[in-house]
């Protein structure tokens, strides 16, 4: 036992000691932790928790990705135990709701899911949230008594809808996406207190919120004006996902056709591309259409764009391209991967010549990496 002790507290070192989620990992695999029996991995829970004060806060998050990420059973319960005593003692969790995990070990961690979603209310819960809509296909094999804990913890929608109203603060961005999150599993969950929540938040005036809100009134067949649906497919920010929603909800038949043109979905495509944190991050302060051009049986359209961010202030118009679509499928928001802008200034004169480059360079990037997973 003493030589336990000191590995560890060698362990407990070693992990201190690390600035990388990959250091993380080498001292973790080190220590071998696949081959202890299931006692030793008692023993194991045991000293991460009771040793919780002394381990580094910014790496326990880390810590419990590592076992959540892990094939055998015995570790993957380190992360349940570790999550469900510690949810409302660590800060933040890491996005664990990307790693794909099997049906298996889906309801393995199911009980551990609704035990944090009623413990707590940050983002840490929303990584729970996602994990459930990432794992949407299960929906129907959830068991009731899982399903009313998970409804019954929607009901914070409420909670913070009556506090937002008592206290006439605005939202923070936080409380925001926890709302907007929640709203989007409520469409599952078909409960009708949780819809009148859901309701209640298209006053908030969001429309990231209302965006999801709409959706799902629409996928439970709930009444809601019109206005709000016009706008979700008007705005340039919200056009695309409220389509693809949609489509994947079989309400289609929903969306206006005054919006329904290709090339409106394309400038919606041109946006969200744009959206992504690794490009302007927004949606732009200003974006036109320039023209379109057929290459290989596609169509692509052209857009000028600008930004007033700090790094982009200089640039004026920009040029961007979306697309290819299929003639034959129009409209779709279905592209063929060669939406992009590396952020050129727009010429007039060059307009094809800067598009068909772009193409090239996608063409490029595809065939380095077909390469090099060779």
């Amino acid at each position: 036992m003493l030589f336990l002790n000191k590995e560890y507290r060698k362990l407990i070192k070693d992990i201190n000691n690390t600035n990388k989620y990959e250091e993380l990992v080498k001292v973790l695999d080190k220590f071998n932790i696949s081959s202890l029996s299931s006692e030793k991995i008692d023993e194991l829970k045991d000293i991460l928790l009771k040793k919780y004060k002394s381990i580094n806060s910014d790496i326990f998050p880390y810590i419990i990705e590592y076992f959540y990420s892990k094939d055998t059973k015995l570790e993957f319960s380190i992360a349940c135990l570790l999550l469900e005593k510690l949810c409302n003692k660590i800060e933040f969790l890491t996005n664990i709701e990307n790693i794909q995990i099997s049906e298996d070990r889906f309801f393995e961690f199911l009980p551990t899911l609704c035990e944090v979603v009623m413990q707590n209310v940050s983002g840490i819960a929303d990584c729970m949230y996602m994990i459930l809509l990432n794992n949407s296909k299960y929906y129907e094999k959830i068991d009731k008594k899982y399903k009313d804990t998970i409804i019954k913890s929607l009901y914070k929608i409420g909670m913070a809808l009556d506090y937002i109203e008592k206290t006439k603060i605005k939202p923070t961005k936080e409380i925001l996406v926890n709302i907007e999150i929640m709203v989007d599993l409520a469409r599952l969950y078909n409960d009708p207190r949780v819809l009148k929540f859901v309701e209640r938040t298209l006053d908030l005036d969001n429309i990231e919120v209302n965006l999801f809100a709409v959706c799902t009134l629409i996928y439970n067949n709930i009444p809601i004006a019109d206005g709000y649906i016009e706008e979700l497919a008007k705005e340039d920010r919200t056009c695309k996902r409220f389509y693809k929603i949609l489509r994947e909800i079989n309400k289609l038949f929903r969306y206006p056709e005054e919006y329904l043109t290709q090339e409106r979905l394309a400038r919606a495509d041109m946006v969200y591309w744009l959206m992504h944190p690794a490009e302007i991050g927004d949606v732009p302060d200003s974006i036109e259409f320039v023209q379109t051009f057929e290459k290989n049986n596609e169509v692509f359209y052209v857009f000028k764009f600008k930004s007033n961010k700090e790094v982009f202030k200089d640039k004026d118009w920009m040029i961007g391209i979306s697309g290819g679509f299929k003639k034959d499928i129009e409209p779709t928001i279905d592209n063929s991967g060669f939406t992009f802008s590396d952020f050129e200034v727009f010429d007039e004169e060059k307009i094809l010549e800067e598009a068909y480059r772009i193409i090239d360079k996608i063409n490029e990037a595809w065939k380095k990496r077909a390469n090099e997973n060779s």
